[in-house]
């Protein structure tokens, strides 16, 4: 125990090597109780003090980055971005003695991004666009690489249209300063060849997203972890010292701890399920089509098999969904569908079936559609179908697409991906076929 000595409040010895790891030194708030503890004691709660401080620290700084973070706080499925593309030819060198080229393109990408991203240019942007924050989340909107063989690509992502030509006129200003001084190094031809603006679905803001929660859980995690293999005396003190006010331990019985272990488990369960569910890259609703990808959704078919949904998310969604649309049996949703299709075709036109998730063989809501549309087309004889599974991966088939008229994607919720929906989409208009809509299976 502290004990009181003309001149005030003293440590015990053991309180003395404590406070030596502890930097705590005010004996009268620091009562240990007679702990009596050993040297071996002392070195596991000095282990765990220094533990606890350093993950402590690196989840400051997570949590810091988390909350300041412009990248971060952007609607992943919906970026503002705005992209410039410069030409950049004749830049091989002949060598000699002997005959041949080299090639220079990496190493004048590599000085164009140094010179975007360098201290005085991002000093320059914050100044443009008046924001104060860290130079390196300004660093995170700005992309800067090489497109092809000789295409300078700067990509910039910010909250607005506005924000992101704020930024890129001055980094335009910067590229066009920093040619002149690559120029004196490599010797080409630089032009400007296009700008473009989109707002769209950004897999690697989804996946940072996903990474910063899933290694905050995992600090928590470890910072909860310290204390497992402490003895109860350890445990005690460890707890004292790491709180701002020394309190007394509470005393709980065993069926308390389990009891609190039960609820704070299943509070830590719900919070990860509802996490991943948000970060997640997966179709969630069918709405998500419409809003995000631009896609009319023409019917929703319920999976037989999965008529109650698997899980708890599952469940959530179709009741999501019932808002938008009332359910049916699921051979009227099978007609509907193919009616819709065949009304959106026209005439004597091609239509391509085809699916951004790998289907399997005996994926019964897309066989059973695909053979609904086929019989309707093989007795009205004006138009002919064809499907082809995940065509953007099936580089056996993809020719087949190229007497197509239009086409119409089936995609699974909790299953179809962002990205690949996306670049499902970008195949069909760069082959010039116009997209119908989408059914969706549930």
């Amino acid at each position: 125990m502290p004990y009181f000595s003309g001149g005030g409040w003293k440590l015990s010895q053991k309180q003395q090597e404590v406070s030596a790891v502890t930097g705590l030194n005010d004996a009268k708030d620091f009562e240990l109780g007679e702990a009596n503890l050993s040297k071996s004691e002392l070195d596991n709660i000095e282990v765990a003090i220094n533990n606890y401080n350093e993950y402590k620290d690196i989840l400051s700084k997570r949590m810091k980055y988390k909350e300041d973070s412009i990248l971060l706080s952007l609607d992943n499925s919906c970026v503002p971005t705005l992209e410039r593309k410069y030409l950049i030819s004749d830049y091989y060198e002949l060598e000699f003695p002997k005959v041949g080229k080299s090639n220079y393109i990496d190493n004048i990408i590599a000085l164009y991004r140094s010179a975007v991203v360098s201290s005085d240019s991002i000093m320059r942007i914050k100044k443009n666009i008046g924001w104060k924050c860290n130079d390196l989340y300004i660093k995170e909107l700005i992309n800067v690489g090489l497109l092809g063989n000789s295409i300078l690509q700067v990509k910039v992502m910010a909250p607005s249209k506005e924000d992101c030509s704020n930024i890129m006129s001055v980094v335009d200003d910067i590229i066009s300063e920093a040619t002149g001084e690559i120029n004196r190094s490599f010797n080409y031809d630089f032009d400007y060849l296009s700008e473009s603006y989109s707002e769209e679905y950004n897999e690697e803001i989804t996946k940072n997203k996903k990474f910063l929660v899933d290694d905050i859980l995992a600090i928590e995690n470890s910072i909860a972890g310290i204390p497992a293999n402490m003895s109860e005396k350890e445990k005690s003190i460890y707890f004292q010292l790491i709180t701002d006010k020394v309190e007394e331990p509470i005393k709980s019985s065993p069926m308390k701890k389990f009891v609190l272990g039960i609820i704070v488990g299943s509070f830590l369960a719900l919070f990860v399920l509802i996490a991943n569910y948000v970060i997640s890259d997966r179709l969630k609703t069918t709405n998500e089509l419409i809003s995000v990808f631009k896609c009319p959704v023409l019917e929703v078919i319920d999976d037989p098999k999965r008529e109650f949904g698997n899980d708890l998310f599952g469940k959530f969604d179709k009741k999501l969904d019932e808002f938008l649309y009332h359910r049916k049996s699921y051979n009227d949703t099978l007609s509907l569908s193919a009616s819709r299709i065949k009304l959106g075709i026209g005439e004597s036109s091609n239509v391509l079936l085809t699916n951004s998730y790998d289907s399997v063989c005996n994926d019964n809501p897309v066989i059973d559609l695909v053979a609904r549309v086929k019989n309707l087309a093989s007795s009205s004889e004006d138009f002919a179908v064809e499907y082809v599974n995940r065509v953007i991966k099936n580089t056996m088939e993809i020719e087949k697409i190229g007497n197509m008229d239009c086409a119409v994607i089936i995609e699974r919720l909790g299953e179809s991906r962002y990205e690949d929906i996306n670049k499902t989409i970008e195949l069909l208009k760069k082959s010039r076929i116009e997209l119908l809509g989408a059914v969706v299976i549930r």
